[in-house]
């Protein structure tokens, strides 16, 4: 699973913690918890980068990070892991997962950007179930890999969840929720139900 142990944290932290001890040493302090990931990052970025060049696209993106930091701590997350052009974080309650996605995916055409440019595109991705924290708070397991790869297969400007997210008491309630049905994720041997999430008019 490379996205939860190749990519680093800004502290160069491996993403979801460090590797539990198999060779009989002391494993790490690590609890299971029932969690809401949120993976985010930015659609087309490699091209967006070719296309602003190195500096202005690195410009932009610390002005992307920033603006997922401030959102997840606003409803309550905890960032636990940055992807290179995205994050990864963790919520309490699946509403603030939502309203967190939301704000990150609609704020990215309000930062600034070269003259004359789009704004960038950012998606989202967030499942609910049991995962791994280790003492520090980062998270590892299916669920963490669920969110990774439905932000991956999310069109621009979009938020798609799992079932269990879609199944959350008020969700459905509070949202609009459309099924793109049962889909094949790399990495996870079971096709995974999914959701496009809007907010309601």
């Amino acid at each position: 699973m490379w996205d939860l142990i190749d990519r680093v944290d800004r502290t160069g932290r491996p993403v979801g913690g460090e590797p539990v001890s198999l060779d009989g040493g002391d494993p790490l302090t690590r609890r299971m918890e029932d969690c809401i990931v949120l993976s985010v990052d930015q659609s087309s970025s490699s091209r967006r980068i070719d296309s602003l060049g190195d500096d202005a696209a690195f410009r932009e993106q610390r002005s992307l990070w920033a603006l997922i930091e401030s959102v997840c701590t606003k409803w309550g997350g905890h960032v636990c892991g940055w992807r290179g052009d995205g994050a990864l974080a963790r919520f309490g309650e699946a509403a603030s997962a939502v309203e967190a996605a939301l704000a990150i995916v609609g704020g990215a055409a309000g930062l600034p950007r070269p003259v004359g440019t789009s704004p960038a595109v950012l998606r989202a991705g967030i499942s609910r179930g049991p995962a791994l924290l280790d003492q520090d708070g980062h998270v590892f397991g299916v669920t963490l890999l669920s969110a990774v790869r439905l932000c991956a297969i999310a069109p621009g400007a979009s938020i798609v969840v799992t079932d269990s997210m879609a199944h959350t008491p008020r969700i459905g309630h509070r949202y609009r929720l459309r099924s793109v049905g049962r889909v094949a994720l790399k990495g996870i041997r079971e096709p995974v139900g999914a959701w496009d999430l809007r907010r309601r008019r």
